[in-house]
């Protein structure tokens, strides 16, 4: 494997694991930890979702800046220190505290977002033609792995504070491992080759909207990932949350139902791969969608009665599909994107799907709010009938990937 390639990996696995390791369940905690309503803590819990709209502005930064090498450096920077530093706010008085994370937690995950365009970019065009097909899906297994090994030990420190009764004690040490994490990272990114300082004044001059709309197979790869986005937020995301605020599992269980979904959706990725191989990638994700469809409902039937056998099974069920989705639509995004726009249509699709998701949050939000205050509205189902909407939102979903260019099958 070339060298810029193995870099690349190492970088998405670092990066990547303390990313999402500091998301869902584990943000979650904190704002259980804080005591913040659930609406907010769902609000905040999909900032990794909604926030990709910022991405738009990324785009076209990086593509009209002269000094991209300067940019990648200092975006990557500092997301990697504000998105541990999150967690060292329990060292503040709890009402500065539990501001100072928000704040934190936000403005790390909004310069992550600012700056993926350009890390994609700078990735795909260091890669491209000098790597086989499998590459991504082997960064995805990697990432996988890594991710499970960092929530793992995250959930672990958890479980013990929650055990002595302060779970407070533990957010600084998981502040710690994420920072030590994110120094590796960087040791890793200042090696990676970057990319030439001049600005693309092709892509300067091209006007966003009429960009995005005058090409018809990336109006279509914006409308399946706004609807992808806008149903997991219905799943994904307040599933954490779900499980953390109303059914009250135990890290513990969390790290271990977690960890045994990561190992499979890794399994799972290279196999996603070779069925990509025969069906093409627009089917896959397809298919992988309407088993994320099955997942909500299966999640609308989670109850704390049930929660010991339909939990585990709703948890590894969940990562199953995100096996072919997130390869599937890089693939997808790759193939119908000229290569002089990657960077712009790679942040206008990520900008749309972030609206889509923002969407999604504010209506979720709302819902459970509602939810909250009238029970009788839906007595049987109560704050599980958001799942349905996931449900609905991922059907949509994967009709909408159909008719996506007859390139990606």
């Amino acid at each position: 494997m070339d060298k810029a390639a193995r870099g690349f990996l190492w970088d998405n696995l670092l990066c990547m694991s303390v990313y999402w390791a500091s998301a869902g369940t584990v943000i979650a905690s904190l704002t259980d930890y804080y005591a913040l309503p659930l609406a907010l803590t769902s609000v905040i819990t999909g900032l990794t979702a909604t926030l990709s709209i910022v991405q738009i502005w990324g785009g076209l930064c990086y593509a009209r800046i002269g000094r991209k090498s300067r940019f990648l450096g200092l975006t990557n920077s500092l997301w990697r220190v504000f998105l541990p530093l999150t967690f060292f706010s329990v060292l503040l008085p709890r009402s500065i505290g539990k501001i100072a994370a928000v704040c934190c937690f936000f403005i790390g995950v909004a310069i992550f977002q600012f700056a993926a365009p350009a890390q994609t970019e700078w990735m795909v065009s260091s890669v491209e033609g000098k790597v086989p097909a499998s590459y991504y899906s082997l960064r995805e297994m990697c990432f996988m792995l890594a991710y499970s090994t960092i929530f793992c030990l995250v959930n672990l420190l958890l479980d013990g504070a929650q055990r002595r009764g302060d779970i407070g004690q533990a957010f600084p040490a998981v502040g710690g491992l994420l920072m030590l994490a994110m120094v590796f990272s960087l040791v890793v990114l200042v090696r990676l080759p970057y990319p030439e300082d001049r600005p693309d004044s092709a892509i300067k001059k091209l006007p966003i909207l009429r960009t995005a709309l005058s090409d018809g197979s990336l109006r279509k790869v914006v409308l399946a990932n706004s609807l992808w986005s806008f149903a997991c937020v219905f799943v994904g995301s307040y599933a954490a949350v779900y499980q953390v605020g109303v059914l009250h599992v135990r890290f513990l269980q969390i790290m271990l139902w977690a960890t045994v979904a990561n190992v499979i959706r890794a399994i799972f990725t290279p196999g996603m791969a070779a069925l990509a191989g025969r069906f093409g990638w627009r089917r896959v994700v397809c298919g992988c969608m309407l088993l994320y469809a099955a997942t909500a409902l299966l999640w609308s039937c989670v109850t704390e009665s049930t929660a010991l056998w339909l939990y585990p099974m709703g948890t590894i069920m969940m990562q199953i599909p995100i096996a072919g989705t997130g390869v599937g639509f890089l693939q997808l995004q790759v193939e119908n994107i000229l290569p002089q726009h990657r960077s712009l249509c790679f942040s206008i699709v990520a900008a749309c799907s972030g609206a889509g998701a923002f969407v999604g949050t504010v209506v979720c939000s709302a819902l459970v709010r509602f939810l909250e205050r009238n029970v009788d509205i839906l007595p049987k189902l109560g704050l599980r009938g958001v799942f349905l909407l996931g449900v609905l939102g991922s059907c949509l979903a994967a009709a909408s990937v159909l008719r996506i260019n007859a390139r990606s099958r």
